[in-house]
């Protein structure tokens, strides 16, 4: 199987867009491959995606959890600044 490799990019939103794209074209190109892939191939393939899928999943359980105590912390903020009631 071909791997294509990203160049190197500096991190902005632009290269963070670039680098996704770049990877979206490489998972359709392995994709397009799997059905004349050798056996060895298919099953390597297969544990990656398992390990890459276990990596994000574990990263997006981790912002969950920053998210639901961002979440708290502005509720619990919200009820302990004092209202002021407008001026008549």
């Amino acid at each position: 199987m071909k791997v294509l490799v990203v160049p190197d990019l500096p991190m902005t939103n632009g290269a963070n867009s670039s680098v996704m794209n770049w990877r979206l074209i490489q998972l359709g190109e392995a994709n397009k491959r799997l059905s004349t892939a050798l056996r060895e191939t298919i099953i390597e393939y297969t544990i990656t995606n398992s390990e890459l899928l276990e990596s994000c999943t574990a990263e997006y359980q981790s912002m969950a959890e920053k998210a639901d105590g961002h979440a708290i912390d502005v509720e619990r903020l919200s009820g302990t600044w004092p209202i002021k009631e407008p001026l008549k």
